[in-house]
């Protein structure tokens, strides 16, 4: 970790945020142990602003010692909603250099940018019957059957579950009750939260196809 003044990471976090546009959002954050966690400092472009608790759910989780705080770039994170989020979170240390100071996060609404990807895709690659056939991978356990199923259902609509509208949502769940997905245990929790959607809409397009 090397040493940067607080006044240059709100600095860095402002003129990120404005470089990148509204679907940037920059945060710094002090790590100092008087606080007892991570107070934040600043956020841009964020529904939370200067010293008040965040509630975003895609919030890492900090380091707080020095073999603890370990720079996380570019990962890829999904929220509760179905919203993807591409987040670096780098580390500061004090003027002693010994300990972590400051924690710097960045992260990117790419949700968007993702189903453009997926359009392009379908544009430029190759016609679907030219397309090599390769052998798919067995699931061993009965949760990565379910979660192989939701994947295919997800790209049957080809968009990110935030993107999707209400009658794609109930076409994927179509798909995955066709399937059999809901012969597995408790597969109903995990559907209804990987699409957003109540129990009452879940099991709805489920009678509807009986």
């Amino acid at each position: 970790m090397e040493y940067c003044p607080l006044n240059a990471l709100k600095a860095m976090a402002r003129a990120l945020s404005a470089h990148f546009g509204i679907n940037c959002e920059t945060a710094v954050y002090d790590l100092s142990p008087e606080n007892r966690g991570a107070l934040l400092l600043r956020m841009e472009n964020g529904h939370v602003k200067d010293d008040k608790a965040e509630t975003s759910d895609d919030t890492p989780e900090f380091g707080f010692g020095p073999a603890d705080c370990v720079d996380e770039i570019g990962t890829l994170v999904r929220t509760k909603d179905g919203t993807i989020r591409k987040r670096s979170l780098l580390y500061f240390a004090d003027e002693s250099g010994e300990r972590p100071r400051y924690a710097f996060m960045i992260r990117y609404d790419v949700t968007a940018l993702l189903a453009f990807e997926n359009a392009l895709r379908s544009l430029t690659g190759p016609f679907p019957a030219e397309i090599p056939k390769t052998d798919a991978r067995i699931p061993y356990r009965v949760e990565d059957v379910l979660d192989a199923l939701i994947e295919k259902a997800a790209n049957l609509i080809g968009k990110p579950v935030a993107l999707m509208t209400r009658e794609e949502k109930i076409t994927a769940i179509r798909f995955l009750n066709e399937a059999g997905a809901f012969l597995i245990t408790k597969s109903g929790d995990k559907v209804s939260k990987y699409f957003n959607v109540s129990k009452y809409l879940l099991y709805s397009c489920i009678e509807i196809n009986k």
